[in-house]
């Protein structure tokens, strides 16, 4: 009788819940929630969501009490009224389950690789994970990554003692940035904290290596994103960003001479189509380069001066962000460390590289063969991420918001930031 009440409730589906009758279909039909009697993981999923607020989303999008009642009426046993009551925790599962992985606004990280997904996972991966075992595993439907846990904690701790709301807004905002990042991050992966000017490599949960990072100037702030590393490039060219041609090169020759050029071991081009001509760099106007009238392609030759080093770590993607060395180390003995295009620059490149290519790596630079492309056996993830807190012992390791993103997310989270939040964006 159960099982024809919720196949009956179930016929023609509309395609949005069309992962649902399919999830139920595969089970015969089925409940997930009881067993003879409620299961202990409805009042759960219930307790869960009318606690919503420690996962920064409102309870009442989840109608708690319109769970309650429909949980109330199933105890008397009608199957009408049963079948109602599962679906309707497995729909409140999905939605749920669903917003926690979503991030929201300026939050969201690009996926920039078809290796990654950017999505939250679908009602069907939801329902297959909780369904997998006798009993409804909401651990596994719900799972977090380890940076959102540690930022959920912190907001329960922080409420209950009554803390600064000036904290709190902190902590909604990077708890929002946190969810962006996958429940699993896999085996091994990278992660860069641009407000921290920080990479770490991580290995089976644990962290093999870290180093500084320089990152992108307020002006050309480095992106939240995600991708994949899936190959090297020893003793590259560097490609001047055009930008940089007019407002860089373009007034140091100006203001040096041509002899700029040639000390920098840079070379001239007609345009930045395959296979320009190589120009004289004396027949060129520079002034008009930096009027922005002329334009020219200017490319770095590899060498000790060469602004990319001996090595850049390519994750394929439009925005033209990679990691990369540099020459310029004295940049990481200082703190404020936003200095870069956007890219991000690192301390100890090939360090970096030896852990992902091993040998291959020194012996490549070592070898003096110009743009060398190693391809990396599998690809590893890399997400870029901006954290301005995080949790500690004795309260939040507060960090600058230099890129002025905590307020503009608050309000699209429906949040008025606090004074000392809203002045650290400008």
């Amino acid at each position: 009788m159960l099982r024809a009440e919720i196949r009956y409730r179930l016929l023609g589906a509309t395609s949005a819940e069309a992962d649902l009758a399919g999830f139920y279909a595969r089970r015969d039909h089925a409940p997930l929630w009881f067993d003879g009697q409620l299961k202990p993981e409805a009042g759960h999923l219930l307790d869960r969501i009318r606690d919503a607020a420690a996962d920064g989303l409102r309870p009442e999008g989840y109608a708690p009490e319109d769970l309650a009642a429909a949980l109330d009426a199933a105890a008397t046993g009608d199957p009408a009224r049963i079948a109602e009551a599962d679906l309707l925790l497995s729909r409140t599962l999905v939605r749920f389950a669903g917003d926690l992985r979503q991030a929201r606004g300026p939050a969201r990280l690009a996926f920039v690789d078809p290796g990654l997904k950017a999505e939250p996972p679908d009602a069907r991966a939801i329902l297959e994970l909780a369904g997998r075992g006798d009993a409804p595993d909401l651990s596994a439907a719900l799972r977090m990554n380890p940076v959102y846990d540690g930022f959920r904690r912190a907001l329960v701790a922080h409420r209950a003692r009554g803390g600064d709301p000036a904290d709190e807004a902190l902590i909604l905002a990077n708890l929002e940035r946190a969810r962006a990042l996958p429940a699993d991050f896999g085996d091994r992966f990278i992660l860069v904290d641009a407000a921290a000017r920080q990479l770490w490599l991580y290995e089976q949960g644990e962290p093999r290596a870290a180093m500084k990072v320089a990152v992108g100037k307020p002006s050309l702030p480095t992106p939240l994103m995600a991708g994949l590393v899936r190959h090297a490039i020893f003793n590259p060219y560097w490609n001047v960003p055009e930008d940089l041609v007019r407002t860089t090169v373009a007034r140091s020759v100006l203001d040096q001479g041509l002899g700029y050029l040639q000390a920098e071991g840079m070379v001239v081009y007609a345009g930045y189509e395959e296979g320009a001509a190589e120009l004289d760099p004396a027949t060129v106007d520079w002034q008009a380069v930096y009027d922005g009238k002329t334009e020219v392609r200017v490319r770095q030759k590899p060498g000790p001066r060469n602004m990319m080093g001996k090595v850049k770590l390519m994750l394929p993607n439009p925005l033209g962000i990679y990691l990369h060395d540099t020459p310029n180390k004295a940049v990481f003995g200082e703190e404020a460390r936003y200095v870069s295009s956007g890219c991000v620059r690192l301390e100890d490149a090939m360090a970096l590289a030896g852990q992902l290519f091993g040998d291959t790596a020194e012996a490549t630079a070592a070898s003096g063969a110009i743009e060398q492309q190693v391809e990396l056996e599998t690809p590893i993830p890399v997400y870029i991420t901006y954290f301005t807190a995080m949790p500690a012992p004795g309260g939040l390791v507060r960090r600058e918001d230099i890129y002025g993103r905590d307020a503009p997310l608050l309000a699209e989270l429906g949040y008025a930031p606090p004074v000392e939040v809203a002045q650290a964006a400008h």
